[in-house]
């Protein structure tokens, strides 16, 4: 038989057991509403870096590793100019601040156009960016990304604005042209406004890629031309047109 005292120890146990209980479960609810609160917290976080992130890709119009549209090949490096069906193929890696690009342009320039309007060449413009220690504004990385935003807007106007920029270079150890010159040589060239492209730097990732690349396919100078994948050692007009002339045959 069991006395009073006892009976009362064991009800004011049990009412302890279910003191407890009750805590432990208010506990868990509390520590799952704060658990569903910092979840909601942290999808409003990131949602709202997502949004950001967005709205900043849609004011620069592409991400920073974008390649220009009208590219082809590894790292994109490949701009083709002339008629798909020609069977020679001259390549070329040029920087558009070497001085020696300059003159190549303008003595060979003459023959690879030639060749060209009579679609027996294709061209493979690779232009790289390597000679910014050679001017104050990091200008040869500024020209190439201009470049690409050339291509990306009009392939056509490329040849034009490539002859443009030669022209125009400027002297070793300047500032360089400015955006604003060579927004201006694009128009010239006929590829209309490029300024949000130019001024956004939208290619700077691009003109890594392709330089890094040209170092990868073992380019250590500019100009290096190849004809039918054969690298010319003195590419002069001469050379060049003997090198055509026997891939032609």
């Amino acid at each position: 038989m069991t006395s009073g005292k006892a009976s009362r120890e064991t009800r004011e146990a049990k009412a302890a057991e279910r003191r407890a209980s009750a805590a432990k479960a208010e506990s868990r609810r509390r520590n799952g509403i704060i658990t569903a609160v910092v979840a909601v917290v942290v999808l409003v976080v990131v949602g709202a870096y997502v949004l950001i992130q967005n709205d900043n890709s849609s004011k620069t119009g592409s991400s920073s590793n974008a390649a220009p549209k009208n590219t082809q090949g590894k790292a994109n490096q490949t701009i083709v100019v002339g008629s798909p069906s020609a069977t020679v193929l001259v390549t070329a890696y040029e920087d558009f601040q070497c001085p020696v690009c300059k003159q190549f342009e303008q003595t060979s320039g003459p023959v690879l156009l030639a060749y060209l309007n009579q679609q027996q060449i294709k061209m493979n413009y690779r232009p790289i960016a390597f000679l910014d220690s050679a001017s104050t504004t990091n200008y040869s990385t500024r020209a190439l990304n201009s470049a690409g935003c050339v291509v990306d807007t009009k392939l056509d106007a490329f040849q034009a604005y490539h002859k443009l920029l030669f022209e125009n270079q400027p002297a070793e150890g300047s500032a360089g042209l400015p955006n604003s010159k060579l927004i201006e040589l694009a128009k010239q060239a006929g590829a209309g406004d490029i300024s949000a492209c130019v001024n956004a730097e939208t290619f700077k990732g691009w003109t890594v890629a392709v330089t890094d690349q040209a170092s990868k396919d073992g380019v250590n100078g500019t100009p290096t031309v190849k004809v039918n994948e054969q690298v010319l050692t003195n590419p002069s007009p001469t050379e060049l047109k003997s090198a055509i002339d026997a891939a032609l045959k």
